[in-house]
């Protein structure tokens, strides 16, 4: 059993909510099968502002996975936001990216670097939701 999943008397539950944030479509998809497949419940959007009306909403996600550079609101400017918000301050956050290596990404956030590796966002997407 994946450890996305939680045993609740004898019942299987998903754990938590994980939002796909990106503008890329065909990657959101793929990013939302894989975490379908590790036994997350996902919800996908394309941008910042509907990113940040989902995490306002029921039921909030566990953990979002957010693409730095998107046209509109960005990424960064969605953590901005975030740190703002009291209700979304301490929500984990998985950055996605396709830097390699970069000195001004997020302090204390887990990074995703595209192209991904299924096992590897799972495992991080997990991490992140336990810390």
């Amino acid at each position: 059993m994946s450890t996305a999943r939680a045993m609740l008397g004898g019942k299987r539950m998903v754990r938590a909510h994980v939002l796909v944030v990106d503008d890329d479509e065909a990657l959101r998809e793929a990013l939302a099968e894989s975490l379908r497949d590790g036994g997350f419940d996902v919800r996908c959007v394309a941008d910042g502002r509907e990113a940040l009306d989902a995490m306002r909403a029921a039921p909030r996600p566990g953990l979002v996975l957010l693409d730095l550079m998107m046209p509109g609101l960005s990424g960064w400017q969605v953590l901005e936001l975030m740190a703002r918000e009291d209700a979304l301050r301490d929500l984990p956050v998985v950055v996605l990216t396709a830097f390699e290596e970069r000195a001004d990404l997020p302090n204390g956030r887990p990074v995703l670097h595209k192209p991904f590796d299924d096992e590897v966002l799972r495992d991080l997407v997990e991490r992140a939701m336990a810390a």
